[in-house]
């Protein structure tokens, strides 16, 4: 089953930085699965959401190699794409401290994914299943449904 087969229209999606990744960067086995999910939310079907979390991260390799061309690409992409981009709140960080102590995330997991529960998120798209055991979201583990 596809990725978009578990989304209905309306749904409220998180994208983690690596499907953002796998999408600009057309990465061959897993951007065939992140496209139509995308496609879904440059449609206005479903509303995607982004950490500006992941706005830092998915800049670092542009910027330790100096490739402007692909941070523009991020750039663009992100602010372009009718994608929701959530700064980090007291709120937000409050809550990923207590998603970081309870489920034992990384830093930059729990902002993700607390970013993703506070913004009222059904459903995180991400290719790392430790999300799974965060509860009150769906995890879309992208491997698993990639063609």
């Amino acid at each position: 089953m596809a990725l978009v087969d578990f989304l209905a229209r309306g749904a409220q999606v998180a994208l983690d930085t690596n499907s953002l990744i796998y999408y600009v960067e057309q990465h061959l086995d897993f951007s065939p699965a992140i496209r139509p999910i995308i496609q879904l939310i440059q449609n206005g079907d479903i509303a995607g959401h982004v950490s500006v979390l992941s706005l830092m991260e998915v800049l670092v390799l542009p910027s330790r190699s100096g490739d402007e061309q692909l941070a523009a690409q991020y750039r663009d992409f992100l602010s372009n794409n009718r994608l929701i981009l959530h700064n980090l709140t007291p709120e937000i960080a409050e809550l990923a401290a207590e998603l970081r102590a309870r489920y034992r995330l990384t830093t930059p997991d729990a902002i993700v994914g607390a970013t993703a529960l506070q913004a009222g998120c059904t459903h995180l798209v991400t290719n790392d299943s430790v999300f799974r055991a965060v509860p009150d979201i769906e995890v879309l583990v992208i491997r698993e449904h990639a063609p």
